[in-house]
């Protein structure tokens, strides 16, 4: 895992480069998912709702996640995060 106490590319930068392009495109779905309620409803009220029931979410598990991940497999569970995410998304964007 470590070569002379350095942390190697593949194991740790590599994945977290990935992650860090993964978030940012879960997230830009999200703002456009906000964004195109927004256009169609024309409405401050359905903005308002939309953006709570999409980051709410977010604010009330990131308190906990931390330590809950702390408690099982790491890896595991960024696999099973990512095939959530993918899964959520493609039924979002499917017609």
């Amino acid at each position: 895992m470590f070569i002379d106490g350095s942390i190697n590319w593949i194991q740790f930068r590599l994945p977290s480069v990935e992650m860090l392009f993964r978030n940012r495109s879960t997230s830009a779905v999200q703002f456009s998912i906000i964004w195109f309620i927004t256009v169609e409803t024309e409405s401050a009220l359905a903005l308002t709702i939309a953006s709570v029931v999409g980051l709410l979410p977010q604010a009330i598990i990131g308190l906990f996640a931390g330590v809950w991940i702390d408690r099982f497999n790491r890896k595991k569970i960024i696999i099973l995060a990512f095939l959530a995410i993918v899964s959520l998304t493609i039924l979002k964007t499917s017609k």
